[in-house]
């Protein structure tokens, strides 16, 4: 697919002239930038980011920035929680939902369409030679993932009614997911939220 992929863009990565700037072609495993208001790690190295996931992940928590960017969603979700005490009684008590037999069960759901995305992907892409948003692509995957292992059945083209700055219209459910979450994530880096980050839990236009 790496042929078909074009050179980023500018809306979606706007610090990568600033990484390529300061690093060059070869950037590091591991550098640092300021993103926004507060100093911010990056790590790009894939074994080091599956030993903190894993076997290092007690020593991480979750950002609080992210359970702020989330909060006119799902407000207190265990998701986004602190890892502590109240957290893991909510874990373990959700824990029995994901036994190993519907674990398995899910896994036939995500090969189901994820096989689904590669041939659409070859078709619209690879046989076209037409420019991929990857992004895009990526968060339509996600989505039709959830919607599937949610309600047991791919639901991503139903059509929901969505408001969108004052205009009624109806989108595909997996088009509507991810809308919504890109909206909390670009109200994130909203100037009013980046000068007062004490303000994300009201919604300013």
């Amino acid at each position: 697919m790496s042929g078909i992929m074009t050179k980023y863009k500018d809306d979606q990565h706007p610090w990568t002239h600033m990484i390529e700037e300061d690093f060059g072609s070869k950037i590091p495993k591991i550098y640092g930038i300021f993103n926004s208001f507060e100093p911010t790690l990056y790590i790009k190295d894939p074994d080091m980011l599956n030993e903190i996931s894993t076997t290092k992940n007690k020593y991480f928590d979750k950002h609080p920035a992210l359970k702020n960017i989330f909060a006119p969603l799902i407000k207190n979700s265990i998701i986004f929680d602190e890892s502590n005490q109240l957290w893991a009684t909510k874990r373990k008590t959700l824990s029995a939902a994901f036994y190993k037999e519907k674990l398995l069960k899910m896994i036939v759901l995500i090969k189901r369409e994820l096989k689904k995305s590669l041939d659409m992907w070859k078709e619209k892409y690879v046989d076209t030679g037409k420019e991929m948003n990857i992004v895009q692509e990526m968060s339509d995957i996600f989505a039709r993932i959830i919607l599937s292992c949610a309600f047991g059945e791919d639901i991503s083209e139903e059509k929901i009614m969505i408001e969108t700055n004052g205009k009624i219209e109806y989108q595909p459910l997996s088009t509507a997911f991810r809308n919504v979450f890109q909206a909390l994530l670009y109200r994130w880096v909203s100037l009013q939220i980046v000068l007062f980050p004490e303000s994300h839990e009201y919604y300013l236009t």
